[in-house]
């Protein structure tokens, strides 16, 4: 295997590179990691690296936060500097992020193998920036592992040749694997978050839930009733840009809502093994909670990951129709019988690399 470069920006994009990045490390793979730092906190990446024992990145962006625009120039332009210096044969890059567009682009513009891991999804939202990231950077790719056969199939639907497609599985899968083991008891995260019974992990980032402040309040005061009727406790790690939308006043307005700081990989793991609801706008989250057989209320008018709604415990929630919470709430029940397993058996960095290697 020739020089690699793995770029990444966000936290999803860093725990589902892991895989691949441990992979390397472990079989004497040539590579150099170039973060964007599209999200730029400790919490908010810093920890990961820490947490999953990955080497700190060889170049740093610092792009921060910034309109989409903004984003992708920055991002190109600083890529053009690094690669001027550094000579790679593959770009890997993940998901559907602007740091995967920017990446996209630039390897296609400079004549560099572009590999796109989770290719392949769609939610035929258009109004969703990551939906035309992912449609780009499918149609540039050279080679496309995709979680799914109904991925793959979206992909040859829209003309791509087969011989570039690979059903590697979602390496979220191999991620979760690897890390379980080293997630706290059950016991300590009580300790730590002051749990007293049972609890909801929220998450709430998306800017159709967060671009009016008023509408997020509206959305977190139907959570906090549905709690409190059902004397649920409310776990929220915040988002820093979705925290400014509310006021300490406003906070404490929602009595059974816990504000926290972003977690690490290791501790939103955990949260999310030892709840008893997920609710969530993250697609990624879809995943995690498909995986550990959780239930889940999608705050969301649709997914690029069906897949996950087959089982029985996870369903859409539309933020419009939240008065309809515990209605919903009440029809979740997983279901052993129709779960498939679909997103894989962790071991999709070994397939990656495989087929990239028989591909060369």
């Amino acid at each position: 295997m020739r020089m690699i470069a793995f770029l990444f920006g966000t936290r999803p994009e860093i725990i589902k590179l892991y895989p691949l990045i441990k992979y390397c490390l472990n079989n004497d793979v040539k590579f150099i990691l170039v973060h964007s730092n599209q999200h730029y906190s400790h919490n908010l990446d810093t920890v990961f690296f820490e947490e999953l024992k990955i080497p700190n990145p060889s170049y740093n962006l610092n792009i921060g936060s910034g309109s989409h625009a903004f984003q992708t120039a920055r991002i190109l332009d600083g890529l053009d500097e690094v690669f001027n210096h550094v000579k790679i044969d593959f770009l890997f890059v993940h998901g559907d992020t602007n740091t995967t567009l920017a990446g996209g682009l630039f390897a296609s513009k400079k004549g560099i193998k572009l590999v796109h891991i989770e290719a392949g999804l769609r939610s035929y939202d258009r109004s969703m920036p990551e939906e035309i990231n992912r449609i780009i950077v499918d149609s540039i790719s050279d080679y496309l592992f995709t979680p799914t056969k109904e991925a793959k199939n979206i992909l040859l639907n829209e003309g791509i040749s087969s011989g570039k497609i690979l059903v590697s599985g979602n390496t979220i899968v191999d991620a979760i694997k690897l890390a379980l083991d080293n997630i706290i008891s059950k016991e300590k995260l009580t300790s730590i978050f002051n749990l007293n019974g049972p609890f909801i992990l929220l998450t709430i980032h998306r800017p159709s839930n967060t671009v009016s402040g008023d509408f997020f309040i509206k959305i977190l005061n139907y959570i906090n009733d549905f709690a409190c009727k059902k004397h649920f406790q409310v776990i929220f790690p915040i988002h820093p840009r979705t925290e400014k939308l509310l006021s300490e006043k406003e906070k404490e307005t929602f009595p059974n809502i816990s504000f926290i700081e972003p977690v690490g990989f290791l501790e939103m793991l955990a949260l999310e093994k030892y709840s008893d609801l997920i609710i969530s706008d993250s697609g990624g989250i879809q995943e995690e909670a498909y995986i550990l057989k959780k239930k889940m209320l999608v705050l969301r008018n649709n997914t690029e990951r069906p897949e996950v709604m087959e089982s029985g415990n996870i369903n859409l929630l539309p933020p419009e129709n939240l008065v309809n919470i515990e209605k919903i709430f009440n029809k979740l029940n997983f279901n052993q019988q129709k779960y498939s397993n679909v997103l894989g058996d962790g071991s999709s960095a070994k397939k990656i690399f495989n087929f990239l290697n028989s591909s060369i």
